[in-house]
This record gives C-alpha cells, sequence and structure tokens, in this order.
C-alpha cells in the first residue's frame, strides 16, 4: 500500500523534498510529529493504567472477605504441622469433615519480636524425645503452652533473639 510516499525512503528522494519545503512548513511538521507522539504516548500509559487497575479489581473480587463470617486464621500448632513459615499469617479457607485443613492463604506477615531466653524443661525435653543432657531453646509455644518451636543450642552463638 502506498501512502503517497516514494519507498524506501533514500536521501536522494528525501533532499529535494527537504528543499522545497519553507520554514514553516517543516515547523508544521516537528509540531505534528511531536503531537502525534505525545498522542501515543499517553494512550500507552492509559492502557497500562486500565491494565493494573483491571488486574487490581480482579484480584480483590476473587478473594472477598465477608464481614458477616468471622476470619478463622490458623494457630501456631496447624502452621507448625502443615510446615508453613512461622511468622505467616494465615486464613483457613476450608476444611475436611475431619477437620483438617485443605485450603488456606497468606494475608499477612508478622513483625519480628524480641525473644528472651527461655530453656526447655526436662519434662518438655522427654515430651519432644530431645537429649535430656542437651542445651534447647524455646522458640515458641502454643495457646496450651505446649512447644511448637525450639532450637538446639551447642553454642552462644546458636541463640536467637529475635522470632
Amino acid at each position: 500500500m502506498m501512502l503517497g510516499l516514494p519507498l524506501p525512503l533514500d536521501p536522494d528522494v528525501l533532499t529535494p523534498l527537504i528543499k522545497h519545503m519553507n520554514k514553516k512548513s517543516i515547523k508544521l511538521l516537528v509540531i505534528l510529529s511531536i503531537i502525534l507522539l505525545l498522542f501515543c504516548l499517553s494512550f500507552y500509559i492509559y492502557k497500562i493504567y486500565k491494565n493494573q487497575k483491571n488486574y487490581q479489581n480482579s484480584n480483590t473480587q476473587s478473594t472477598p472477605i465477608s464481614t458477616s463470617t468471622k476470619q478463622e486464621l490458623l494457630n501456631q500448632s496447624e502452621i507448625g504441622k502443615l510446615n508453613l513459615y512461622h511468622a505467616g499469617i494465615y486464613e483457613v479457607l476450608s476444611r475436611d469433615k475431619d477437620n483438617n485443613i485443605t485450603s488456606y492463604r497468606v494475608i499477612g506477615i508478622k513483625k519480628p519480636q524480641e525473644l528472651k531466653l527461655e530453656l526447655m524443661t526436662d519434662a518438655e525435653k522427654a515430651a519432644q524425645g530431645v537429649n535430656p543432657s542437651s542445651k534447647i531453646q524455646v522458640l515458641e509455644r502454643d495457646e496450651s503452652g505446649k512447644v511448637t518451636a525450639y532450637r538446639l543450642i551447642k553454642k552462644d552463638s546458636d541463640i536467637v533473639t529475635e522470632w
């Protein structure tokens, strides 16, 4: 399809065209080119913005949080059983007939908390099946006080101060 311009546009063809154009028409051509470029750029930015907005809307619509039902969160023992990241905050989405968690989603991350040095008692070591002579730091307990996370201390640098 010819647009009225000889193709290919080589210097031998363009030079006589430019020589016959006056300064006013060159300025007009430059201004129109800039306007066209700005229009294309603004349209491109608008499309990107619209796509991001649609993406955000689709994410919020796919996971609605109902205010009429209570949000059930995983407790620390369930997080331990599922071998999940301890600092995550997880919402239970569904359970099976035996009350086992079948689906969940991450809704946040806890900020690290300062951890005081607490060592396991001999009774807790026996309950966990750990050597009673070992030095073990308690990192986390569930709601009932049962140890859910611990660390074996071989040297002082093994002690955890944030959890």
